[in-house]
């Protein structure tokens, strides 16, 4: 597959208070076998993880973004914001208290590329 096939896939983490369960999370992530992945932590009103991010910096194959908020607005306000900022093509949610498989994302992206290649009207190769 080339990145044409291989899109950019934005994990969304909401934290508040885990730091040492956003380190996992994180950890989780920057194994992914699948190589676009940007993680996008937002942080809803609890103490900074800066540190706990910085710590992934150059792990996480297409970047990070942290959103510090300073007031907690809740789950679905911080899933919001983390969309808002994603700049994958697709989101993958991540709550910090889970982590994902090695190969999660790239099973994802195999079924992702799987249902354009039955939906899409264009003739494309699907056999790779």
């Amino acid at each position: 597959m080339n990145q044409i096939d291989q899109p950019l896939i934005s994990v969304i983490i909401r934290t508040q208070n885990r730091p040492h369960l956003l380190r996992e999370a994180l950890q989780s992530i920057a194994q992914q076998t699948y190589p676009f992945v940007e993680a996008v932590v937002v942080n809803d009103g609890g103490e900074s993880v800066k540190h706990i991010v910085e710590l992934f910096e150059n792990e996480i194959s297409g970047g990070f973004q942290l959103i510090e908020k300073t007031v907690r607005e809740g789950r679905s306000a911080a899933a919001n914001t983390g969309i808002e900022s994603a700049k994958g093509e697709w989101i993958a949610f991540l709550d910090d208290d889970d982590t994902f498989e090695p190969n999660g994302l790239e099973q994802l992206a195999q079924l992702i590329k799987w249902g354009k290649c039955l939906f899409q009207m264009k003739k494309i190769n699907c056999s790779q």
